[in-house]
């Protein structure tokens, strides 16, 4: 194995240096015996070399390994007193843990004992008053029984000590309405059960009627109205459900006055409320007293036709009108300022149809909704004017829907709820064959309409 080259220092080794002047003697080449004894020389200071590398070596390794050792204690000591240091702190913690638990424990249970207590008191007091307050409900229940237990037999000691013995709805009554005689029966003048006409002539006051001379019930009442009362009254008896009692027709020089018959003998829900057209123009003809309107002109040409009478502010009015035959040139239903025949003078709000596009319009403005699609022939339309909220409605069976238009703008602004003005329902209709019919509006009508807007 090749040595590694070693330096030699002659000044620093005595000894090297007289090794090589004792066994070389000088030569030509002084150069070359220096090497060749410094060559000989490393051979014999190798061994010396190992040897000393070799203890040195092992003092190193003996130096190290002590190092390790005290630095393997140190750790061991270090580690030790750091587990012991925290085993003291978990336990310091255990305990002030412990002892604030126990505190919070302890104040928990105070609190919880204290809340329970107080709720157990309100709890008792509320019951109490329950009680109490339940007690006295009955006690009312009870007293307001016995009043109504003492009105139902005083009522019906009454009705028996004021009803004639043999009183029956097939009894025959001779009246005297206004200065014309009328024959009838009781049962049909009392088939409106909660109306004015019907407690009447249901016997209990019987001993109570104004008779006239010849021993007639006097009713002053006007007797082209009462007819017509009487002829639904009879029609109404005999109805069949294909066939219901037909609504009279009425004057309109008397259709105010048969109004307010119908108001005053409580049959304005049981019989409807009437309305009829007012006047028309431009080739539009009303019949059947005004309930019908049919127009015959040619296409192109705006008729507009008036609801009378009109309808002042504050009060909710109803109408019902059936179209009967429509060509699908232009309809408008709406309310108006004015009573004129103008087509949409002062228009207020409402809803049109064309057989191009059907609008709405709200505070004399038209609006297109997708909603909207336009009336058509078959359709029977209910309008419900509330002028004292000032809401239009309109509800028609086929879109099982009903449209509102407010009218709000126009409260505030020219006409007042207390001013006394009043607004009109127009019809405003485009093209020839339309024919239009008012239908009295029952008190269903009204509550399905109510039904609707809710």
């Amino acid at each position: 194995m090749q040595q590694p080259w070693v330096s030699i220092d002659l000044e620093a080794d005595p000894h090297a240096a007289k090794v090589l002047t004792s066994t070389h003697a000088p030569t030509p080449w002084p150069e070359v015996g220096l090497l060749a004894a410094q060559s000989e020389l490393r051979l014999q200071l190798l061994p010396a070399l190992e040897a000393r590398h070799t203890s040195e070596s092992a003092a190193l390794f003996r130096g190290h390994k002590l190092d390790r050792e005290s630095l393997d204690r140190r750790y061991d000591e270090d580690s030790a007193e750091m587990e012991a240091r925290h085993h003291n702190e978990r336990a310091a913690l255990v305990d002030t843990y412990r002892a604030g638990r126990d505190v919070l424990g302890k104040q928990f249970a105070a609190d919880n004992a204290d809340m329970q207590s107080k709720q157990l008191s309100e709890t008792q007091a509320f019951l109490q008053q329950n009680l109490d307050l339940h007690r006295d409900m009955i006690a009312a229940l009870a007293q307001q029984r016995k009043h109504q237990q003492e009105e139902s037999d005083s009522l019906a000691a009454e009705k028996a000590s004021m009803e004639a013995p043999g009183i029956s709805g097939g009894d025959i009554l001779q009246l005297n309405v206004g200065g014309e005689s009328f024959v009838v029966t009781r049962g049909t003048l009392t088939q409106a059960k909660d109306s004015l006409l019907a407690s009447k002539f249901n016997g209990r006051w019987e001993a109570r009627h104004q008779l006239d001379n010849q021993g007639q019930i006097f009713l002053d009442y006007d007797p082209y109205c009462f007819k017509q009362v009487l002829a639904y009254l009879r029609s109404k008896a005999i109805e069949r459900p294909d066939r219901p009692a037909p609504q009279p027709i009425i004057a309109p020089e008397s259709q105010a006055q048969f109004n307010a018959l119908l108001q005053f003998l409580g049959l304005e829900v049981f019989m409807g409320r009437h309305f009829f057209f007012d006047k028309c123009s431009n080739g539009a003809s009303m019949t059947e007293i005004r309930t019908v309107l049919q127009k015959h002109t040619a296409a192109g040409i705006d008729e507009s036709c008036l609801l009378a009478p009109a309808m002042p502010y504050g009060k909710v009015y109803h109408i019902k009108c059936h179209i009967e035959s429509y060509d699908g040139q232009g309809l408008f239903f709406g309310l108006t300022q004015l009573q004129e025949l103008s087509p949409m003078a002062q228009a207020l709000a409402g809803w049109s149809t064309s057989d191009t596009s059907s609008s709405i319009l709200k505070h004399g403005d038209w609006h297109t909704k997708s909603e909207w699609t336009g009336f058509m022939e078959g359709d029977t339309v209910l309008f419900r004017m509330d002028l004292m909220s000032g809401m239009l409605h309109m509800f028609c069976p086929r879109f099982s829907r009903a449209f509102s238009v407010s009218l709000t703008k126009v409260f505030s602004s020219s006409l007042s709820k207390s001013s006394g003005q009043a607004v009109f329902f127009r019809v405003v209709v485009r093209g020839a064959g339309v024919k239009l019919r008012l239908l009295p509006v029952l008190l269903q009508d009204m509550q399905d309409m109510s039904n609707m807007i809710k």
